[in-house]
């Protein structure tokens, strides 16, 4: 008879009441593919994530953009058999699942980024960006093997992924002799792991130009074509390396193409004449009207021909002074009174920019270059002298002076490497006053999880301006029902706290957007402060952080320490014990999306555990290719439904990377093998090509062999019938057929040898399994005849 517990903790209805996270497992995305879209279109959108389950909830914030309010599992886009370094191996172990969604991009949505987030019930994800752009985009079709060329029309956005390890894509452009092209990569910026290395080549494959790092690892390439012609943008790792999360936005472009400013900015609410530096922009300067409110930073839409360039501009309430040339003496300095922003640049190397500044007895300036990020490579140095050329300050970033006497000093701004300077050499100086007492407050994290009947804390980082030194008193609010949160203080003397949250017994589970205020008091009065932040330089300022209150998995498994041996082309058994916590629903397994190393060939399918098991065996595919000798290690994650009190259904999941829990062995020899009689072929669509196949079996297999063709799943206009190699046979021929328009063949096809025992076996002291394949497999390349 089932207890009351045990009633209430059944699949029906189960509420966790004050739990502690037990191996619970925390959601995280990786990527979004395609990384961004065009104004104007609805695009299909892949995302990667760990421990997302079968679906999650998915919000996409910013104006402009509609996106689905859940992404659901689908199959995952992963070549398996790539053999990595192992050095590599605690490097390369997460193993993203694909969740399918749609993002709709408004006709007159702004360019640039969006930021997307996702959130099951054991926890929310960091907040990740999405590109809306104004040029037509085309999206790569993945396929495993040898780069396949992707003809493209300029001007284009060209969306594709550097996986697996080694992966190169080629996207191919016709172009005419004396155009200016630019190729520039988005990876890094928009969250990547890949750090690209971009190459452009004529049809010959000779290099016409190359670049590894220009943003900082994201590479831009700049050249004029040499002769009309076929051209190709090969872009890959500067590691030859390649993940699911290596994503990238390549735009190809012989159109406008704005690399930065002259100035960088400008006084809010005024006109500025830009000169823009880059591809066919306006020789004339473009007067553009700054906001007269907002951030320090803007990306503004600038029109530049029948394109609209995003300009980041540096918005300032001094007044503001451009240079005039010549300059690099104090004679010929244009004199202005602080406070002013000064905007000049180094335009040769060796190159001095002077300025003149009137002060007051007694006034304390503080000097700040500013916009340091927007394009300009400069390295500032600047130097403050009296008319005795005494110096009186040298900084590189920001700094201080008092001048104990009134009057008109000089300012140097140079290159700190004299060998150095060009037009995109370009400062931005701000000389002002100290600022006033003040403080902005920023949360540590994006998102929270907060587990039902558990705490958390929230940290919050102050940032003291003008030597404010007072208590901060913070608070929380726009909490959901069942939430509180104790109010904390910042010390005078420290610049750090942590918020204590705590979830009730009876928290409902969901999501919600949290707001953090500090209170404190300042010369001009008691104010209060939002915690906000910003991932990009002009980009949203965010008041909220994720808060998702969360179940933990009243279940868990439970292994032994082992080593055992396991054959290659086998399917190896795990026994776990599963200690069900009082939850007697069904439960599932399957291989965990994070492992603690490289999986080299191993890999496990999902499977159902019934209702009230005690024990599951697990089932592990050793790869033909699996490294032998070399310890595999698998981490296996279990999962169930919880319907909660509410009606609510809720994923959860446990895992554990302790040794005992880890399914480890060490791969040997498998007891089947195939050797081809020819390693390639020419595929005619006139004649069948024949291939012989020649079987070892372990003296305890003595079983029927089944040999078949693998295609890759992107080749077409090729087959064979399979053939059965009776017990006492060891060799057979295999008849492989063409259609005029096979391939393509950029990777060898698979001939794989496989039997089935049709009851339980021992080979080499290894059990195996009744219906489990054993498999071993042999390449066949093959060149299609001319």
């Amino acid at each position: 008879m089932r207890s009351p517990l045990g009633r209430l903790l059944s699949a029906a209805c189960l509420a966790l009441v004050g739990s502690t996270p037990l191996g619970a497992v925390h959601p995280s995305a990786s990527y979004i593919f395609p990384a961004g879209a065009q104004r104007g279109t609805t695009v299909s959108v892949r995302v990667g994530g760990l421990y997302l389950h079968k679906g999650c909830s998915f919000a996409m914030l910013g104006p402009g953009v509609t996106a689905s309010q859940q992404v659901r599992e689908i199959n995952t886009t992963r070549f398996p058999k790539v053999v990595i370094p192992q050095t590599y191996f605690t490097q390369e172990h997460s193993f993203p699942r694909d969740y399918a969604g749609t993002v709709q991009v408004a006709d007159d949505a702004t360019l640039g980024m969006r930021y997307w987030q996702v959130w099951t019930s054991q926890g929310g994800t960091t907040l990740r960006r999405f590109v809306i752009g104004d040029l037509p985009e085309v999206i790569e079709r993945e396929v495993d093997g040898n780069p396949i060329p992707h003809p493209v029309q300029l001007p284009v956005t060209a969306n594709g992924r550097i996986y697996p390890r080694e992966d190169v894509d080629l996207w191919v452009f016709e172009a005419k002799a004396g155009d200016s092209i630019t190729c520039e990569v988005h990876a890094a910026r928009i969250g990547s792991t890949l750090d690209s290395h971009l190459e452009i080549r004529d049809a010959g494959g000779q290099r016409i130009a190359e670049n590894t790092d220009f943003f900082g690892s994201d590479s831009l390439v700049r050249f004029t074509v040499p002769r009309d012609g076929t051209y190709h943008a090969a872009i890959h790792d500067v590691r030859f390396g390649g993940l699911q999360s290596s994503v990238y936005r390549l735009t190809i472009t012989s159109g406008p193409h704005v690399d930065s400013s002259f100035p960088l900015g400008g006084r809010r609410g005024t006109e500025v004449p830009l000169q823009l530096l880059g591809q066919h922009v306006p020789a004339q300067p473009v007067i553009v009207t700054l906001p007269a409110d907002g951030g320090d930073q803007q990306l503004l839409p600038i029109p530049c021909g029948d394109t609209r360039q995003l300009v980041l501009l540096d918005l300032g309430d001094f007044p503001e002074a451009i240079e005039q040339e010549p300059n690099n003496v104090p004679p010929k300095a244009s004199v202005h009174p602080a406070p002013v922003v000064l905007n000049g640049r180094i335009s040769a190397p060796g190159d001095v920019d002077c300025w003149r500044l009137t002060v007051e007895e007694g006034q304390t300036l503080e000097f700040l270059f500013r916009a340091r990020h927007q394009g300009a490579v400069l390295n500032p140095l600047l130097v403050v002298s009296a008319d005795d050329d005494s110096e009186l300050l040298r900084s590189e970033g920001r700094g201080r002076l008092t001048f104990a006497k009134a009057g008109t000093y000089t300012l140097r701004v140079s290159e700190r490497f004299p060998t150095r300077g060009g037009p995109r050499f370009i400062y931005r100086l701000q000389v002002g006053p100290p600022p006033a007492a003040n403080f902005l407050l920023h949360p540590a994290q994006q998102a929270l999880t907060l587990t039902r009947g558990g705490s958390a804390e929230l940290t919050v980082n102050a940032e003291r301006l003008g030597g404010f030194a007072g208590e901060i008193k913070l608070t929380a609010d726009q909490l959901p029902e069942g939430v509180t949160a104790e109010p904390v203080s910042i010390p005078g003397d420290k610049k750090v706290a942590k918020l204590k949250l705590q979830a009730g017994p009876k928290t409902t589970i969901s999501a919600a957007r949290i707001r953090v205020q500090g209170a404190a008091m300042l010369p001009m009065g008691a104010v209060t402060r939002t915690a906000t932040y910003r991932l990009d330089p002009g980009g949203p300022v965010f008041e909220t952080v994720l808060l998702t209150t969360a179940l933990s998995a009243p279940f868990k498994f439970i292994g032994q320490y082992k080593i055992p041996f396991a054959l290659r082309g086998t399917t190896h058994y795990r026994r776990y014990e599963i200690d069900r916590g009082g939850f007697e629903g069904t439960l599932y397994a399957r291989a965990a999306d994070q492992q603690i190393r490289h999986q080299m060939g191993t890999w496990g399918s999902p499977i159902e555990l019934p209702p009230n098991s005690k024990h599951f065996d697990y089932p592990l595919q050793v790869s033909t290719w699996t490294k032998v000798g070399l310890t595999g290690r698998t981490v296996v994650v279990v999962y169930g439904e919880i319907v909660d009190s509410d009606g609510s259904r809720h994923t959860v999941a446990y895992s554990s990377s302790t040794a005992p829990d880890q399914i480890m062995i060490q791969p040997s020899a498998g007891p089947l093998s195939i050797r081809l009689q020819r390693s390639s072929l020419v595929a005619r669509a006139d004649r069948p090509a024949q291939v012989t196949v020649r079987i070892r079996r372990d003296p305890e297999l003595p079983l029927p062999v089944t040999l078949s063709l693998l295609p890759g799943a992107h080749v077409q206009g090729v087959e064979a019938t399979p053939r059965v190699l009776a017990p006492d046979q060891t060799e057979a021929t295999l008849e492989i057929r063409f259609t005029g328009d096979a391939g393509p063949f950029n990777a060898p096809l698979v001939i794989r040898a496989t039997v089935r025992p049709t009851e339980n076996i021992t080979v080499r002291g290894r059990p195996l399994r009744s219906g489990d394949p054993i498999i071993a497999e042999a390449p066949l390349s093959v060149v299609v005849a001319r």
